[in-house]
């Protein structure tokens, strides 16, 4: 029997291999996805790698079948169901994509192991939570092979525990439902008298740090009546915290709109019952055709989610700028459906959309469907990328990043790197332990070799800056073994980057403040993909390859290098200089001042300040 091996991991030891493979008997081929770490003890060849859920790439293709899922449902004859005043699809087009990407993947992981071998069994060895159902799903959706599934250790440590989170979760929706419907019928909404100019809204909390220097300027400068509406009661907090009130949405809302579950059991039905007319072949995903028995649940059950969280926002916002009737409506966020809903919502009463970046742009087309009228984009190189993709230059401005602005004020300058022996203040700054970017396995292998690195360099003292939003242990479990070095959770990445000699980063943003800093910069090459860390295409950071043989030997001799070799500090000088001048408009710290000046022209005025560029001016 031709059986192959599929290791759904991030991790793959000898061990588990060895397991793995004693089940399968004699094998014909094994695959991993693209992003596992597969153990160098692990005998024989190395295994086929098959696209990752997590790779831009992936996802760069992923997002146009999901586009042409969306068109083909809202063309069908219920496809009015679902138009809140806007187009839901559209609404929940990037928490659709992400919500798919890892079932999807299964999908075309399948098919092209049956593409490549064909073989009689797959041993499917996975070790990621989530309902069984999907997996079996794929199984029936299996013909003329036999599918079997095989938890691996690392799931099968608490197996209870995932099915107690679940039936917790089943008994307490329906109390929080009951009291959140209580909560509403009692509730009266308490909306201001109309008269703001422009509403800055946001729902990230750490967002505020970009938009709110434009509010400053804009009130303080030009007199704009500014009013904050908070999508959650964090941003609110974040707000408070400088001194700024904010409205709550989910608090103002009168009762029919607070209600959660906008789509009722009737809408729920059309759309399934929408889905299950759609041809075969939008049913292949990325993979083969006949992908139905499998995909259609999957996107029954993601898309009704998706679509009733945009139906919220979506009258959320409509109710707020009916009693708010803004001019213009600023926001942070494109991809979340909170982003999108304000956008579209603010386009119905006549207000300008605005959307100021935060965070970098790879050079993808999956990043550049946007909801928003006016782009402030940080550097000529995203304006570059979204104009090859189709935005018009007219509603792109090039101002800076305003976060960016005070790092640029108190920057020194390049400053002398300490020589061999002398202190060394060395910062990693982490990325999410999970995220997007960076696995388990790989955040697990990055730190490692950063402590062991800075181990081994005399003088030197390193700081581990944990992502904000990374919530597990995983780095105070690694760094007991290091209990010289400190970690730090809370507090500024930049006052970090600030108090350092040499920054190191594997696919953080942060690399760019190490550069509007003046900082050397080091970046652990874990991911395949230039365009989401372009640091190095600069010339602006050194690259180290992780996993390596010995990458903490690697890493401690490229800290040697920099040590004893003023050309190679200029070197990175120069870089640094190129990329802050492509990426961050020179970062000549006034990128609030421009950005102000771009929405002062979306209400028609005339800002005093230098007119922001154009793209392609």
């Amino acid at each position: 029997m031709r059986t192959c091996i599929y290791y759904e991991q991030d991790s793959i030891s000898a061990d588990e291999a060895r397991r793995c493979r004693a089940l399968a008997g004699t094998f014909v081929g094994e695959a991993v996805p693209a992003d596992a770490a597969w153990s160098e003890e692990i005998p024989g060849s190395a295994p086929e790698r098959e696209p990752d859920f997590r790779s831009l790439r992936y996802l760069d293709v992923l997002m146009p079948w999901l586009i042409r899922l969306d068109a083909a449902l809202e063309a069908t004859a219920s496809g009015a169901a679902w138009r809140y005043n806007a187009s839901l699809p559209e609404i929940g087009r990037y928490e659709l994509l992400f919500g798919v990407a890892a079932a999807e993947q299964r999908w075309q992981a399948l098919s092209n192991i049956r593409r490549r071998w064909n073989p009689d069994r797959l041993l499917w060895c996975t070790s990621r939570p989530g309902p069984d159902r999907e997996l079996a799903a794929l199984g029936r959706a299996v013909t003329g092979m036999q599918f079997e599934v095989h938890r691996t250790s690392s799931t099968n440590r608490a197996p209870w525990k995932s099915a107690w989170q679940s039936l917790k979760g089943m008994a307490a929706e329906p109390v929080k439902r009951s009291a959140s419907m209580a909560r509403a019928a009692l509730h009266q909404p308490r909306w201001p008298a109309a008269g703001a100019e422009v509403v800055f809204t946001e729902y990230f909390p750490n967002s505020v740090s970009s938009s709110l220097p434009i509010a400053e300027h804009l009130a303080a400068e030009h007199g704009v009546r500014v009013r904050w509406l908070a999508g959650r009661k964090k941003v609110a907090d974040a707000l408070a915290a400088r001194g700024v009130e904010s409205l709550v949405l989910p608090e103002v809302l009168s009762a029919r709109t607070h209600w959660r579950g906008r789509l009722n059991a009737n809408q729920r039905g059309v759309v399934r019952g929408a889905l299950r007319t759609l041809p075969e072949e939008l049913f292949a995903g990325t993979g083969a055709p006949g992908g139905r028995e499998y995909l259609l649940p999957v996107l029954e059950s993601r898309i009704v989610a998706v679509w009733d969280h945009a139906a919220y926002w979506i009258e959320a916002y409509r109710e707020a700028f009916a009693a708010l009737r803004p001019a213009v409506v600023l926001s942070t966020t494109y991809s979340s459906a909170t982003g999108r809903a304000a956008a579209l919502a603010a386009r119905q009463f006549g207000a300008r959309a605005v959307y100021l970046q935060h965070g970098l742009f790879p050079d993808y087309r999956v990043f550049s469907s946007f909801c928003h009228d006016t782009l402030l984009l940080w550097g000529e190189c995203n304006a570059r990328s979204l104009t090859n993709f189709g935005i018009e230059p007219r509603r792109i401005r090039v101002t800076g990043a305003t976060i960016y602005d005070k790092l640029q004020q108190r920057a020194p300058g390049d400053s002398r790197f300490p020589r061999a022996g002398e202190p060394l203040e060395v910062a990693f700054m982490a990325s999410r332990t999970g995220g997007m970017m960076v696995s388990h396995a790989k955040a697990k292998n990055c730190l490692l070799a950063v402590a062991r690195a800075a181990s081994q360099v005399p003088g030197a003292r390193l700081t581990v800056k944990i992502h904000p939003g990374d919530a597990t242990s995983l780095v105070n479990e690694v760094m007991q073994e290091f209990p010289d070095f400190r970690v730090i959770r809370s507090g500024s990445s930049q006052d970090v980057i600030m108090q350092s000699d040499l920054v190191i980063v594997a696919s953080s943003t942060t690399g760019l403040e190490a550069c509007a800093a003046g900082k050397p910069l080091f970046v652990l090459d874990v991911i395949d993909d230039p365009n989401a860390v372009p640091y190095v295409g600069y010339g602006a950071a050194l690259n180290v390859a992780i996993p390596d043989t010995d990458p903490a030997a690697d890493l401690k001799q490229a800290i040697h290098g920099l040590q004893e070799d003023p050309s190679l500090l200029a070197s990175l000088a120069e870089g640094r200089r190129r990329l802050v001048e492509d990426m961050l408009n020179g970062s000549a710290g006034n990128a609030a001042e421009q950005a102000a000046g771009a929405v002062l022209e979306c209400l028609g005025r005339r800002a005093r300040e230098l007119a922001p560029k154009v793209a392609g001016e």
